[in-house]
C-alpha cells in the first residue's frame, strides 16, 4: 500500500494505526509512505508506525520501482517459507555490527554513522551489507524495523 502522510483530516500515521489496530489491513501487508516530508522526525515516525518504507517527494520512479518489487519477493519468500516470519532471530551480531543498527535505527545516514563511530563510511557501508545478509533485510527501513524490535534502536552508538 502507497499512503501520503498528509491526508485531509488525519495524517497517514494514524490511518496506518487505524487499519493495522481494525484488523483491515494485515500485519504482512507492505506499507509505504510517499510524502513531500523530508525531515528526519516525520521519517523515525513513519517507520515506527510500522511501515515497512518511508520515501521523499519528488520520487524517483525507478527507486519507487525497486523498492515495491523487493517488497514484493519479500513478501513472497515469507509465503513461500523461505523466511521464518514471527521467530526470533538466531543471529549473532558483533558490538560494532549492534551499533551501527542501533544508529540505522534512529534514522542516521551513513557519514553520520562513520563520524560517530569514528570510522570510515566505506566501513560503515560494508557493516550495513553485512547487515543486511545476517538478518534477511533489503533496506534501511528494515534494519530500523530490526533495530526497533531488537531494542537497539534507542541505544547510542557508543565508541568502540
Amino acid at each position: 500500500m502507497l499512503c501520503d502522510v498528509m491526508l485531509p483530516g488525519r495524517s497517514g500515521f494514524e490511518l496506518l494505526g487505524d487499519l493495522r489496530a481494525s484488523g483491515k489491513l494485515a500485519e504482512t501487508t507492505a506499507f509505504i509512505f510517499l510524502t513531500a516530508l523530508s525531515d528526519r522526525e516525520p521519517h523515525l515516525t513513519g517507520l515506527r508506525a510500522g511501515a515497512h518504507d518511508y520515501l521523499t517527494k519528488p520520487v524517483d520512479l525507478d527507486l519507487l520501482h525497486l523498492k515495491i518489487e523487493n517488497t514484493l519477493a519479500f513478501a513472497h519468500r515469507l509465503r513461500d517459507g523461505m523466511v521464518p516470519a514471527g521467530e526470533p532471530l538466531d543471529v549473532h551480531l558483533s558490538r560494532r555490527e549492534e551499533q551501527v543498527l542501533s544508529l540505522l535505527g534512529q534514522g542516521e545516514r551513513t557519514g553520520a554513522i562513520a563520524s560517530r563511530l569514528e570510522i570510515s563510511e566505506h566501513t560503515v557501508s560494508h557493516y550495513i551489507k553485512e547487515l543486511y545478509r545476517k538478518l534477511g533485510i533489503n533496506n534501511r527501513a528494515d534494519a530500523a524495523r530490526m533495530a526497533i524490535s531488537l531494542g537497539l534502536a534507542g541505544r547510542p552508538g557508543l565508541r568502540s
